[in-house]
């Protein structure tokens, strides 16, 4: 998100008449989004982005709320659908969404639009979405200017992330209409215009290895796992124990390089801790206690972040949390208090109460994550539930739930911390459980391993971090 919204920051300063859109899913996203791309906008210009410009639209759209779709269907005249109409629409397997951006390219004469587009959490997004978002980017096929951005392990809808030819569709003569191999002959030499950001600037580290740990699920059942050493490598990890062989022993570590903000426990105040309740009033306590104890060392309400992860109870739990903390002069922001308004995520003297799904994109100190009792431990979405909530926090993370079933979530967090920053688990059979694909073709990955052996070079040189930037930006290896 914070690349993207520099991203249309950059552009906007390089062609002020330029359409630009930024679309998301995430309704709590958008002020923050407007807030980032004003803020980089604001570092080399006096005035404010000119947002008749830059359009940031929810993917859908509704009543109240503009969206990609919605403002398609105005523009095409077009008669857009909602919900309950979508949902008789879709066919086995195809959800709402999906199937009302089909329906509308299908039945309408949909025009060009806009002259660049972004798009924020790709992984949450459908085929026929994507298709919608290539037929309003104006330009011909490689001269589209489209970027999408995604994190797997967030991937809570069920949205498997595709290849290119499968998100942008095929030409009638079979031709992918977007090509990553042949749009990026254009680049300079060593660039890619398909790459894996290793490096993570919010999560403490062993916030970020215990959340991995979690979402592959190494130290339970494992659900899903990378496909290979480079996978592990691109995401930030150094392999300790060579290729990937089903039933050995694997070990990853992850560098300081790739974590650069890392703290330790401070006394009293744990990184990561987590509790098992009896009941769910011990367990409101509970949360209730530790963000009275944040509150009293310092930290301000806004700086705390309540994450139901029990779908099914996560407004009884958001109330009552929120009754509890009003009980304790504690104010709170219940972000799906209101389903047809999207307010704040964050307000100022204010602990915010949220869903995983509303707080997908955003970010607090504390993260303090309720209900793990109910997560599905042994599917992708309920490992992905917890990577999200988990990475949500910049510094502490509280975890609790309910009874026996959140048992195993603790103790894989206290497995996952004991050995952080290392990872070890025995290889499963990737035919038997979800694969994550890298996602780089081959001539993607001969460009990807050049680029990395040259780094590895700078480094065994004595370079700097900043030196190697310099270097790099001197040969127009990266962008």
């Amino acid at each position: 998100t914070v690349i993207l919204a520099m991203k249309a920051a950059h552009l906007h300063l390089n062609d002020p008449e330029a359409t630009i859109l930024f679309t998301f899913l995430t309704k709590s996203l958008r002020a923050t989004i407007k807030a980032l791309i004003a803020k980089f906008y604001r570092v080399y210009s006096d005035n404010d982005p000119d947002w008749k410009r830059i359009h940031i639209r929810h993917g859908w759209g509704g009543r109240s709320t503009p969206g990609v779709y919605s403002e398609a269907c105005t523009r095409s005249n077009h008669m857009p659908l909602a919900l309950p109409a979508a949902r008789k629409l879709a066919n086995g397997g195809e959800g709402p969404f999906g199937a009302i951006c089909r329906e509308l390219l299908r039945n309408a004469r949909v025009a060009p639009y806009y002259d660049h587009v972004l798009i924020d959490e790709g992984q949450d997004f459908p085929d026929s979405f994507y298709k919608l978002a290539y037929t309003i980017t104006k330009g011909e096929r490689d001269k589209k200017s489209i970027v999408w951005a995604y994190d797997e392990l967030q991937d809570i809808m069920n949205v498997k992330i595709r290849q290119p030819d499968e998100l942008f569709g095929f030409d009638e003569r079979g031709v992918p209409n977007v090509d990553l191999d042949r749009s990026g002959q254009e680049l300079p030499p060593g660039a890619t215009n398909d790459a894996v950001l290793s490096r993570a600037y919010r999560n403490q580290r062993d916030v970020l290895v215990s959340a991995h740990s979690l979402g592959f699920g190494v130290y339970g059942q494992i659900v899903q796992m990378l496909e290979s050493s480079e996978h592990w490598e691109d995401v930030g990890y150094n392999v300790l124990s060579g290729p990937l062989v089903v039933g050995e022993t694997v070990s990853v570590t992850r560098p300081d390089a790739n974590s650069p903000i890392s703290i330790g426990d401070t006394p009293g105040f744990p990184l990561i801790a987590w509790e098992e309740l009896d009941s769910f009033n011990a367990e409101v306590d509970w949360v209730t206690e530790q963000i009275a104890t944040f509150l009293s060392a310092g930290l301000n309400p806004e700086d705390i972040l309540v994450i139901s992860l029990d779908d099914k109870h996560a407004k009884g739990y958001l109330k009552r949390i929120g009754e509890q903390l009003a009980l304790n002069a504690i104010a709170s922001n219940n972000v799906i208090a209101d389903p047809f308004n999207e307010p704040p995520f964050t307000i100022s003297g204010k602990v915010t109460l949220s869903t995983v799904y509303r707080a997908k994109g955003n970010e607090a100190a504390v993260v303090c994550a309720v209900g793990t009792d109910a997560v599905e431990l042994r599917s992708r979405s309920g490992r992905n539930k917890l990577f999200t909530a988990f990475t949500r926090t910049k510094a502490w993370l509280r975890v609790s739930g309910i009874g026996v079933r959140s048992r195993q979530v603790g103790k894989e967090l206290d497995a996952a911390r004991e050995l952080s920053p290392q990872i070890d688990f025995t290889m499963p059979a990737l035919e038997q459980i979800e694969t994550i694909q890298r996602g780089f073709t081959k001539k993607q990955q001969i460009a990807h391993e050049a680029k990395k052996k040259y780094l590895e070079q700078l480094k065994a040189a004595g370079f700097s971090d900043d030196e190697i930037e310099e270097e790099l930006k001197g040969n127009d290896v990266i962008e």
